[in-house]
């Protein structure tokens, strides 16, 4: 069932009001945005990463001191944003990593930049970055 169902259902079922739990949970809040990347020939649909997926690639892409592992997080993010734009399947899989990593950093960059920016997390990269 789609959130939009869900909202709907339940709009019907309390005459059409939703408290404000409901509203914020019921909220379609992702970002996305297609990105041309000619280094690849393509457009790719790039999507935020929910909370869950950004404490995750936080956690995994830096150390105990904070320091950023671009080697983690730059294929983290890539995997987890980048979409068909027509079939809205994940593009890479975990098992992409090392190849990834292998592809173009003027492309790498952009698709990272655009993702942890409708992320919420350019500031708090830039932040990172600075302290190293």
């Amino acid at each position: 069932m789609s959130i939009m169902a869900r909202k709907t259902d339940f709009e019907i079922i309390k005459g059409g009001k939703m408290n404000l739990r409901e509203k914020i949970l019921n909220a379609e809040d992702i970002q996305e945005q297609i990105v041309d990347v000619p280094e690849w020939g393509v457009k790719i649909l790039v999507r935020g990463l929910d909370g869950e997926q950004r404490a995750r690639v936080m956690q995994n892409g830096t150390d105990s001191r904070g320091n950023v592992n671009f080697t983690k997080i730059y294929p983290d993010i890539l995997i987890a944003t980048c979409y068909d734009p027509e079939t809205k399947e994940r593009i890479f899989e975990e098992t992409d990593r090392d190849l990834i990593m292998k592809k173009s950093s003027a492309a790498i960059d952009k698709v990272v930049n655009i993702a942890m920016t409708i992320s919420g997390l350019s500031k708090q990269a830039e932040e990172a970055i600075e302290k190293n």
